[in-house]
């Protein structure tokens, strides 16, 4: 993985996308206010960046306000779907989408850390195999908000022309993240069990993680 950065930022690409793209439409002016005050002034031209605290603070209200009465992690997770969606249905992402089915799955699972690096300067994504169905993905930053990335990666999945979930299964601690795939994409694909996934988020995150999956 690389240097930290000294400091962590979303480029206006994603600002742009996610807010101005998917949610431009739905956004009241009361949300509008709401994430003028988290450091995202709609009403202005976007800059070329925002530190990475603007970004996690603007995706937490969205989700609170667009999906209201659900639990934070589902309502992030849902914004995490859009904003893939945003990169897959305009020319470019669906020649960027057939290209990447072209190659097939483990081909492109190690390209996922290529896509964080356009649009943050600080997200590395280091995809190791572990069996010749199963790859892990270690995330180096998650913000707070995994599941966000969860949903960003199994919409991707969705895209390439996968069954949800695509991404079966997330290890975090809130700040740094595993995500295990089975390229088959079948729940009789062997999985790591849960001591498996204690020892892997232990050692490629450095501490034990918290919210195991049943």
């Amino acid at each position: 993985m690389t240097a930290e950065p000294a400091q962590r930022l979303w480029f206006k690409d994603a600002f742009e996308s996610m807010f101005q793209g998917q949610l431009g439409p739905t956004l009241t002016l009361k949300m509008r206010a709401g994430l003028k005050d988290r450091g995202l002034n709609l009403g202005a031209p976007l800059l070329p960046a925002y530190s990475a605290e603007v970004w996690a603070a603007c995706i937490r209200y969205a989700a609170a306000e667009v999906y209201p009465g659900v639990e934070l992690d589902v309502g992030t997770y849902r914004l995490g779907e859009l904003f893939s969606q945003s990169f897959t249905t305009g020319m470019l992402g669906r020649s960027i989408i057939a290209m990447l089915r072209l190659i097939g799955a483990r081909r492109a699972l190690p390209r996922m850390g290529r896509n964080f690096k356009n649009i943050t300067n600080y997200i590395d994504v280091v995809v190791e195999e572990r069996s010749q169905d199963c790859f892990a993905a270690c995330f180096n930053e998650v913000d707070g908000i995994p599941y966000f990335f969860k949903g960003t990666v199994d919409a991707a999945g969705t895209s390439l022309g996968a069954p949800r979930p695509s991404a079966s299964r997330l290890v975090t601690n809130g700040h740094t993240a595993m995500m295990y795939f089975d390229l088959r994409l079948l729940e009789a694909s062997p999985f790591p069990s849960v001591a498996d996934l204690e020892a892997d988020s232990r050692r490629l995150l450095g501490e034990a993680p918290v919210g195991l999956p049943a």
